[in-house]
């Protein structure tokens, strides 16, 4: 995402090859999970930038896309309200999950504890069920 320029509509009819290597990978990924942290009560910069990239190849149209939020109770909310307007008008198939994951639970960058990562795994298999439902022609469960 880091190498992606600026938006600016006016490139949306011959776009950077970055960008088009970006909307390639996002159309062609069958699902998203992305964990986003919140800055400054918004969405970062480098990924709202990457999102409004998508916006005129509807590479995310319907597309299964799991929000995960790793914020200890009571934080994030802001980022999960600017992103439920910036993914509507991206026609997402979003769904939100929230696994708490303490600093202190982290060693060598790395998560060991066992119900982080039963939680997280849970995550990831509701993501494939989801996926794996609109390819039967069935309407995705959308988790609140």
């Amino acid at each position: 995402m880091r190498s992606l320029p600026h938006f600016d509509p006016d490139l949306e009819a011959q776009p950077p090859k970055t960008v088009d290597r970006f909307r390639q990978a996002c159309a062609q990924a069958e699902a998203l999970l992305v964990a986003v942290p919140e800055y400054a009560f918004g969405i970062p910069g480098t990924f709202k930038n990457a999102l409004d990239w998508t916006v005129g190849s509807g590479a995310l149209y319907r597309k299964p896309v799991a929000i995960l939020s790793v914020a200890p109770p009571g934080r994030g909310a802001h980022v999960r309200q600017a992103l439920e307007h910036v993914l509507a008008a991206l026609d997402c198939d979003v769904s939100w999950h929230h696994v708490p994951i303490h600093p202190s639970l982290v060693g060598d960058g790395e998560v060991r504890e066992k119900r982080v990562i039963r939680d997280l795994g849970e995550v990831v298999e509701a993501l494939a069920a989801r996926r794996h439902a609109r390819s039967d022609g069935a309407d995705p469960a959308l988790s609140a």
